[in-house]
C-alpha cells in the first residue's frame, strides 16, 4: 500500500513571508511559464495573499490572490470582449501552479478553497484568467462564471478565459 504524503497548507500575506519563501514562490511562478517575469518580484509582494501547498517539507503548489493594476484589468476584460464594469474586481486569483508530478491529486483546489476561504469579505471582487481546462472546473466548483470570448494569450500564444465569481 502506497503511503500518502501529507499536505501542509499555509496562506500568507506577502510581508509575513521570509525571503527564502517569496524566492520559492516566484521559482514555480516563473515555472509556470505563463508570465513576463520583468517586475515579478514586485507584483509577488504587493500581492493581498500568496498560497503554499508543502509535501513532505517540498513546495510543490502555489496560488495567489493578486492586487492587478487598474491597466491590466481593462486590457483583460476587453480581450475577452466582456463589457463588465472592471472596477467591481479588485482581486485576481492567479500564479496556481502544481509541480507535474502533484497533479491530480487535488492540491491546487485546496489551495484555491484557502485563499478564497480567508477572503470571504472581497469574494465578488475577483477575477482569474486561466488557459487550463482542470482549472476552469476548479473555478467553476467554487462559483466563478466564464466571461466573455477566449482571446489569446500575450506571453504564451495560448486562448485565455476570463472568470469572474457569480454575484
Amino acid at each position: 500500500m502506497k503511503r500518502r504524503k501529507s499536505l501542509i497548507i499555509y496562506v500568507k500575506r506577502p510581508k509575513e513571508c521570509s525571503d527564502s519563501e517569496l524566492e520559492n514562490f516566484s521559482a514555480l511562478v516563473k515555472k509556470g511559464g505563463q508570465v513576463s517575469e520583468r517586475g515579478l518580484g514586485a507584483l509577488i509582494k504587493k500581492a493581498h495573499l500568496l498560497g503554499f501547498g508543502y509535501c513532505e517539507k517540498v513546495l510543490v503548489a502555489i496560488a495567489a490572490i493578486k492586487v492587478p493594476r487598474q491597466t491590466y484589468k481593462e486590457r483583460v476584460f476587453q480581450k475577452a470582449s466582456s463589457e463588465e464594469n472592471t472596477g467591481n474586481y479588485v482581486f485576481e486569483l492567479g500564479w496556481c501552479y502544481t509541480e507535474p508530478q502533484y497533479r491530480g491529486q487535488g492540491i491546487c483546489q485546496r489551495l484555491i478553497e484557502q485563499l478564497l476561504r480567508q477572503q470571504k469579505e472581497y469574494r465578488k471582487s475577483i477575477f482569474a484568467t486561466t488557459v487550463s481546462e482542470a482549472m476552469k472546473i476548479i473555478l467553476n466548483k467554487y462559483g466563478f462564471i466564464e466571461l466573455g470570448q477566449p482571446y489569446e494569450s500575450s506571453n504564451a500564444k495560448r486562448m485565455l478565459t476570463l472568470h469572474v465569481l457569480k454575484k
